[in-house]
């Protein structure tokens, strides 16, 4: 029997720190601090009302802190938690106007490419051409000099 009552009160200390926990939104430390306050508060009605104020005040205090203090870290963590997926969306998008305007860069390189090779050749034939008479022209000069026929 004294082992069915020690499974009793296993439960039952499991269930009021899982109260506690839950009570602190699962804050450990803000859990312990409220479990002692009410543990004041208990002892406080135990004996009769005679209870010390400023004890009490303080308690409160330290519960007050230290569920302000989880409320801030879960807001923080919820922050960066929607700064993350923000990022992660970010870069999605960005990965898909990547996409999008590839084709085009492509396109828009392969038209520069044919127009430059188009003008290179074209420079090239002119200069080839100019060249090409302008031996002639001095070819034409040189037989002159020496009495040779055009």
């Amino acid at each position: 029997m004294s082992g069915r009552a020690l499974q009793a009160g296993g439960v039952l200390a499991a269930a009021g720190a899982a109260y506690y926990l839950y009570q602190a939104g699962g804050n450990p430390k803000a859990a312990e601090k409220r479990f002692e306050a009410d543990a004041s508060k208990a002892t406080t009605k135990l004996t009769g009302g005679a209870s010390n104020h400023a004890q009490d005040a303080e308690k409160n205090a330290e519960v007050m802190g230290a569920e302000a203090r989880a409320k801030a870290d879960q807001m923080a963590h919820d922050a960066r938690k929607q700064v993350d997926q923000l990022d992660a969306k970010v870069e999605a998008k960005v990965g898909e106007w990547e996409k999008q305007a590839k084709p085009m860069v492509d396109d828009a390189v392969k038209q520069t490419e044919a127009k430059l090779n188009e003008a290179v050749e074209k420079f090239d034939k002119n200069v080839s051409k100019s060249v090409s008479e302008g031996t002639k022209q001095v070819k034409a000069g040189i037989s002159g000099w020496f009495g040779g026929s055009k």
